[in-house]
């Protein structure tokens, strides 16, 4: 009787431990990768044609989900867009706005942005750089042989910065895909 009552006491006990250990590496993964915005990251994705984990890791990458968030460039938001960008992108899809600090709005008009770059650049990498130092930049880039071997696509990204961009989002895209099962 004594043996069944230390062996159920183990079996209790390891099955909180289990269950802690769970939880807890639950809730590094949530606050590491969060999925704030949702249902707008996911219809305005969806709209659009564009992978919610692509959107999901950019956002992350960007501002970590803060709405109010602002860089030290100007860019504004979720998904950091700057006002002029923003503006065009608006007129030229017809959507009208006041406020990038609005979650709907800021998705919605970086959703647009990145069909716009899509339409414009041969891959995704491309389309991140783009997204991270301007379609100008990435065009110079792009003319460059020691960037970019055929005028399409990149093999050497100039500035480090969007280069550490790059990676980090599609890391965070890799996470969103595994972790959510996002597209």
């Amino acid at each position: 009787m004594k043996k069944s009552i230390n062996l159920a006491y183990i079996i209790i006990s390891l099955t909180f431990v289990f269950l802690c250990a769970v939880g807890t590496a639950f809730t590094y993964l949530s606050v590491t990768y969060p999925v704030k915005y949702k249902t707008v990251i996911c219809q305005n994705a969806k709209e659009v044609g564009l992978a919610p984990s692509l959107v999901f890791a950019i956002a992350r990458t960007e501002s970590n989900f803060r709405a109010n968030a602002q860089s030290s460039r100007g860019a504004v938001g979720i998904m950091q867009l700057m006002p002029e960008t923003a503006q065009f992108i608006a007129k030229r899809y017809g959507v009208s706005f006041s406020s990038l600090t609005n979650p709907e709005t800021n998705v919605k008009l970086a959703c647009l942005y990145l069909v716009y770059l899509k339409g414009r650049f041969a891959d995704e990498t491309t389309l991140l750089c783009a997204y991270n130092a301007g379609e100008g930049t990435v065009r110079k880039w792009l003319s460059d042989p020691t960037c970019s071997p055929n005028g399409i696509t990149l093999n050497r990204i100039p500035y480090p910065e969007t280069e550490r961009y790059v990676l980090r989002v599609k890391k965070f895209q890799n996470k969103y895909k595994k972790l959510y099962h996002f597209p």
